[in-house]
């Protein structure tokens, strides 16, 4: 579940600097990793993620499946088996930054 939180925090800074739109949470110097990253699911998704709390499986792709499908007003549904085309891990195998593969968008046709 823990790799999951991760997962989706990563997905949706990438939707959101994609869209060009702030990533902004509020962050404190002294917080954990994993403060981080429970702080920005909150910022986010209120307490659906709230670890101790969550009534929903935080399951980063399927979550994301379903992003996508809102927001296209349920015009596309990307499997969660190919969210890994939409949502491109950085060149480094250490780096969690993803980014939105345009290309994989458009032949889902999402614009």
């Amino acid at each position: 579940a823990a790799d999951h939180r991760r997962l989706l925090k990563s997905y949706m800074k990438a939707l959101f600097r994609h869209v060009k739109l702030a990533v902004d949470y509020k962050l404190s110097d002294s917080m954990t990793y994993r403060d981080r990253i429970n702080n920005a699911l909150s910022f986010w998704f209120g307490d659906s993620f709230s670890p101790g709390k969550a009534t929903q499986e935080c399951h980063a792709p399927k979550v994301l499946s379903i992003i996508i499908y809102l927001a296209t007003s349920g015009r596309v549904t990307v499997g969660q088996d190919e969210i890994h085309e939409v949502m491109q891990k950085g060149l480094q195998a250490k780096n969690a930054n993803y980014t939105v593969n345009d290309e994989a968008l458009t032949k889902h046709k999402v614009s």
